[in-house]
């Protein structure tokens, strides 16, 4: 019996021997071709964009279109501001340089006027000229009085100063107009300036949203009054989102650029893996940039392993299957079988710069309105019938 057991307790040692060796080398297969090639950690968040939106003038709220958790197209309206002084500014400085191209205008006819007259009193100097110098020769023949011959000299002198007064009121005109085209002249692009900022200052009274997101904060409503400096709306390009894993110090040697990395997120499951790349590194700790970075150089130092967040860049085509909301964890593996790339430090960006076109204005619309007002005040210069 007494051997019966010892037995049995041997054969139950000799399997249990056998586990430990399978698992043992099931362990050394798996770290020696495959756990020594990936990096894992479950300290990973969704991260991107808050996009602040605000105006670019002051004014009043008079309406508001989108609400928390609506999707917002680029360039769609988000802010309606009070344009009833912009649109009275607008037709004072219509008014103002259709009056500045009058007044131009009559200055240049005025010239052309005075320029007229200095040929008709050049002409009047001359024949005045001629008829003292005559008469001087008819004096000294006695053919004619003295007094008819100071009326030659009177007359000479009377043509002679109505010449110079017409040539200096066309320098002064001349120096008014300035020599240049009327739409050139100083007066008018002044004006012109005028009108342009109050057709952008009334095209500013609408509020658009610069990207394509999710409307994660409205900060408004009808009725308030805002400055430039105040945020309406917050927006997130759920398009435009990465994750930050967080890797230890020691878990960074083998990383690199470009490194494939699978994903899993609580809020769908096993099921779904997003892929992702290794895109950077950044350039220190989280303690570092904290509020009150740690004091090394202090006789109760302890070591403590740090963290540094790795950002990884996910495929934009799963983003649009499965959203994910900033905030969200995540699990990551990286694969860092493949370390043929840069390292982490020493790689510049080469993703595409991040622009709007919502804020360009419509130049080619102002253009032709402020054409459309200085061809309307320009004199008609069709011959009258």
């Amino acid at each position: 019996m007494a051997e019966t057991a010892n037995g049995g307790r041997g054969r139950s040692l000799f399997i249990a021997t056998i586990i430990f060796l399978i698992v043992g080398v099931a362990w050394w297969a798996y770290e020696a071709f495959i756990g020594q090639y990936a990096e894992t950690t479950d300290n990973a968040q969704v991260d991107g964009d808050l996009i602040r939106v605000m105006a670019q003038i002051s004014g009043t709220v008079v309406a508001v279109h989108g609400e928390e958790t609506d999707y917002i197209e680029q360039g769609q309206l988000l802010v309606q501001l009070d344009d009833t002084d912009a649109k009275l500014q607008v037709e004072r400085q219509r008014a103002a340089l259709g009056l500045a191209v009058r007044e131009t205008a009559a200055e240049i006819a005025a010239a052309d006027r005075a320029q007229a007259l200095i040929s008709e009193q050049k002409a009047r100097f001359n024949q005045s000229a001629a008829d003292l110098k005559r008469r001087r020769g008819l004096v000294k023949q006695q053919a004619i009085s003295a007094e008819e011959l100071q009326h030659a000299e009177d007359a000479f002198v009377a043509s002679r100063s109505a010449m110079q007064a017409v040539e200096h009121e066309l320098a002064a005109i001349q120096a008014r107009v300035g020599g240049v085209a009327l739409v050139d002249h100083p007066r008018v692009q002044a004006q012109v300036t005028a009108l342009r900022e109050a057709l952008i200052t009334r095209h500013r009274t609408k509020v658009l949203a610069p990207v394509s997101g999710v409307v994660a904060r409205r900060e408004i409503g009808p009725g308030q009054q805002v400055a430039p400096h105040n945020p309406l709306f917050s927006l997130v390009p759920l398009e435009r989102i990465w994750v930050n894993v967080n890797f230890k110090e020691n878990q960074l040697a083998n990383l690199r650029i470009g490194q494939p990395v699978t994903l899993v997120s609580d809020l769908y499951g096993d099921e779904v893996e997003f892929n992702g790349s290794v895109a950077g590194l950044t350039p220190g700790t989280g303690s570092l940039f904290s509020l009150l970075p740690p004091q090394n150089a202090t006789g109760n130092w302890i070591k403590i392993v740090q963290r540094l967040t790795v950002r990884v860049l996910l495929d934009a085509d799963q983003l649009i299957d499965y959203p994910l909301p900033l905030g969200v964890s995540l699990e990551a593996k990286v694969d860092t079988r493949d370390r043929a790339g840069e390292m982490l430090t020493r790689v510049a960006s080469e993703r595409p710069d991040w622009t709007t076109d919502v804020y360009e204005i419509p130049q080619a619309e102002i253009d032709a309105t402020i054409a459309q007002v200085i061809r309307v005040n320009l004199p008609d210069t069709k011959p009258q019938p």
